[in-house]
């Protein structure tokens, strides 16, 4: 499997990609000025919110980032805000190539009940429903 950074032309973070097939589905756009190969770890860095990523003078930059402590209006603002932006996309591309991917996810996000989980929470979102047993993609694969 190969894993995809895409930067800007500021060497800014813009997407992520864990196949040759999403990353050219997402580099269509031409903010995605830079395209480089990754290993699977600094992807899930990445997707977990654990690494921050830079593109500087032709090399990857990683730096480690802190871990959020989430309260319980932090985690349903960020849980809402992740159901908008993949119901939008759903809404926007019925015919995705990885709709029943970001679909799945939609449905897991949905079904989560806040009044299970002790807060604060130190962890992401993403990381939390990784840990529940799920297959996470993250926001930057979405179209």
């Amino acid at each position: 499997m190969n894993f995809y950074i895409l930067f800007t032309e500021q060497g800014f973070l813009y997407k992520i990609a864990d196949s040759n097939e999403e990353k050219n589905i997402l580099s269509n756009n031409l903010a995605a000025f830079y395209k480089i190969e990754t290993t699977e770890d600094v992807f899930n860095g990445i997707k977990l919110q654990t690494l921050d990523v830079k593109y500087l003078n032709n090399n990857v930059v990683t730096s480690i980032l802190n871990p959020k402590i989430l309260n319980k209006n932090n985690f349903d603002n960020i849980l809402n805000s992740y159901k908008s932006s993949i119901s939008a996309c759903l809404n926007n591309y019925p015919s995705y190539i990885f709709y029943e991917k970001w679909n799945s996810y939609l449905n897991i996000l949905n079904n989560i009940d806040t009044s299970n989980i002790v807060f604060p929470l130190n962890m992401s979102l993403t990381s939390y429903i990784l840990n529940e047993g799920h297959s996470v993609p993250s926001l930057l694969q979405l179209p």
